[in-house]
């Protein structure tokens, strides 16, 4: 308690005129949204290899994680079709089983299973072990990466992630 207590000390003096800067940005949000996109705009559409670097890696980052966790959605939503439940309700049902469940959702490569479990946590139909489960299992778009570089570790580390996360949460 004490260390909380010792890392929330310098954050307490910040003071009105701290407080008052961070309500600025609050309120200008929108507009620091889009000065940061015309700034990576630009950066993209620069001359010279910078440009193409950024364009290049935005365009494979955000393709790439749409992709996988669209793909996750779909098979989620095909397995609801094909067991004619929806998988909030049958989670709800088998309480028991939640937590092994979501700590598998959350092993898929990105992070449409935590997306999922995350929504249903919300909507009250799965408990808090649930929830930390999947984020214990979860390795979110690092998993790509990995599997990548190293594809026996990539598929072993998802088994150790579920084990640790259906026992630990």
């Amino acid at each position: 308690m004490s260390q909380l207590v010792a890392a929330i000390g310098p954050l307490r003096s910040v003071g009105a005129e701290g407080v008052g800067v961070l309500r600025t940005l609050a309120a200008h949000r929108g507009t620091l949204r889009w000065a940061a996109l015309a700034v990576i705009l630009v950066f993209a559409l620069a001359a010279g290899d910078a440009g193409r670097v950024v364009a290049e890696t935005l365009s494979e980052a955000y393709l790439a994680v749409t992709v996988f966790v669209v793909g996750t959605l779909v098979l989620l939503r095909g397995l609801e079709v094909l067991i004619r439940r929806d998988v909030g309700e049958l989670l709800m049902s088998l309480r028991a089983w939640q937590v092994p469940a979501a700590a598998l959702l959350g092993a898929f490569p990105g992070c449409g299973g935590a997306i999922v479990i995350v929504t249903q946590y919300a909507r009250g139909t799965v408990g808090f072990g649930a929830l930390v489960a999947t984020l214990i299992s979860t390795m979110g778009d690092a998993m790509f990466l990995l599997l990548a570089k190293e594809p026996s570790t990539g598929l072993l580390v998802p088994h150790i992630g579920v084990l640790r996360g259906s026992f630990m949460a």
